[in-house]
């Protein structure tokens, strides 16, 4: 079966764009529980409309089929998360057009509410198929879950938004241009254009002032 690998924002972020640039050519990278870039395919259209997105080492996939809504979206459809060969779960709702998924299972989806560049659905999932914990975010650009899984942080238009698998709890920081997340969920790092700053919740732990305009990733 013919197969095209697709960039992705972050490991397993699936956007339409993405989807464009991957007709044609292969693009391979991928990112680890600390942030780094690897190369690796973790997404891959078949000829079918079936999209599968890899967890970063490739122990959990997800597999949904992609159903186009117009010339600029489209929505995974009939979801299901496995673990090698065995089904960990499928997923009710649709997921829209964006998914991050961990080595342990734990799934976190994006939605589309109103268009695909509006407020998003943002969804996380445990490795039972639960829903545990769901937000609003409004124009979200910037995203991580951390390697465990229980912890995913988006940064929105207004504020940085964090969910919690563990407590089902949702949490906001100030407004970031990029987040990221220890690996165990329990420490969130933020950036603006002049400052780092480190939480524990919505506690500050330190922040770090840096050069307007030189940051270009966090891990």
């Amino acid at each position: 079966m013919k197969r095209t690998a697709l960039s992705v924002t972050l490991a397993t972020l699936l956007s339409l764009g993405v989807c464009a640039a991957g007709n044609g050519e292969r693009i391979r990278f991928g990112v680890t529980p600390t942030g780094l870039l690897t190369p690796r395919d973790s997404t891959v259209v078949h000829s079918d409309g079936t999209v599968e997105v890899f967890s970063p080492a490739r122990l959990c996939r997800f597999v949904a089929r992609a159903d186009g809504e117009g010339s600029d979206t489209f929505s995974l459809e009939a979801a299901s998360v496995w673990q090698g060969d065995s089904l960990l779960y499928r997923v009710a709702e649709p997921c829209g057009d964006g998914v991050y998924l961990s080595d342990t299972g734990w799934l976190a989806t994006l939605t589309p509410v109103d268009s695909p560049w509006g407020t998003r659905w943002v969804r996380l999932y445990a490795p039972d198929g639960r829903l545990v914990v769901q937000s609003r975010v409004r124009t979200p650009h910037a995203f991580a879950l951390a390697s465990s899984g229980v912890t995913f942080v988006v940064a929105g238009l207004d504020e940085t938004v964090v969910l919690s698998g563990e407590t089902g709890r949702v949490w906001t920081l100030p407004r970031a241009t990029r987040v990221a997340v220890s690996g165990d969920g329990a420490v969130v790092a933020t950036a603006d254009s002049r400052s780092i700053s480190v939480w524990s919740g919505s506690r500050e732990l330190a922040r770090f002032r840096t050069p307007e305009g030189s940051l270009r990733s966090l891990a």
